[in-house]
């Protein structure tokens, strides 16, 4: 017998210890038979506003050995990397890398964000230019990756976070006037970076106010993860992505 509620798939999810909204916003999008296995990375509430912190955040995804080993326990079927800042400020091949690392070590693969977002882009098509919602205002141009994947950038917008756990305390109202401020004619989509935002609702809220692709992190890894591995189920309640895509 397999297992009696993943029995489609088992995903072990990799998160920061810090991390309060990955875990929530994926269950509300897991379909019947796959199951979500948390495995956290130990870190200490870092401060963005200490170099040496943000730092270790930037090299978060370095340190994920323990955690992919403990949920190996459980006999996974697919990763899914619910932190990965570097994989945005490192350039085009940084998501590649950080996957190969996990095949090597546990032989399964993974999702990453910044994949997935461009696999997102290429499913709702016609998305050339782009503004972004981050968790605070960044030291790093967290645009790198998408100019390096041919997309156009046209604004970024910080939250005010200032520690690695009040990502999760911007509220769901502040990230609507974020949308507002940043939706404009030229602008194809409106995207989310920062896995600990808690975005997903607002994002297909947003979807339905301005006629556009409004794309959460958490939604568009969670997508890829279910269809790469050929679960093709529609999710209610998360945007155009999970419901038609």
């Amino acid at each position: 017998m397999g297992d009696t509620l993943g029995f489609r798939h088992r995903f072990g999810i990799i998160i920061p210890s810090t991390n309060t909204t990955v875990q929530p916003e994926m269950d509300g999008m897991r379909p019947r038979g796959v199951t979500n296995q948390i495995g956290r990375i130990r870190m200490d509430n870092l401060s963005f506003a200490n170099d040496a912190d943000f730092q270790k955040i930037v090299q978060i995804s370095t340190s994920i050995d323990d955690a992919l080993d403990t949920l190996m326990t459980c006999e996974p079927t697919h990763f899914i990397m619910g932190v990965a800042p570097d994989a945005f400020w490192d350039g085009a091949d940084a998501g590649e890398r950080m996957k190969q690392q996990v095949r090597k070590r546990t032989g399964l693969d993974m999702t990453v964000a910044s994949e997935a977002m461009l696999a997102a882009f290429k499913a709702y098509g016609n998305i050339h230019t782009i503004a972004v919602i981050a968790p605070f205002v960044p030291k790093k141009d967290i645009t790198r990756f998408y100019v390096d994947s041919g997309y156009r950038v046209a604004g970024v917008r910080g939250m005010g976070a200032t520690s690695a756990v009040n990502i999760a305390h911007v509220s769901e109202d502040q990230l609507r006037q974020a949308l507002l401020a940043l939706n404009s004619p030229e602008v194809d989509a409106i995207i989310q970076v920062g896995s600990n935002l808690p975005f997903a609702r607002v994002a297909a809220e947003g979807e339905a106010w301005l006629g556009k692709p409004v794309i959460s992190a958490n939604t568009a890894s969670y997508w890829q993860a279910l269809r790469t591995q050929g679960v093709l189920d529609k999710v209610q309640g998360f945007g155009a992505l999970l419901e038609k895509h």
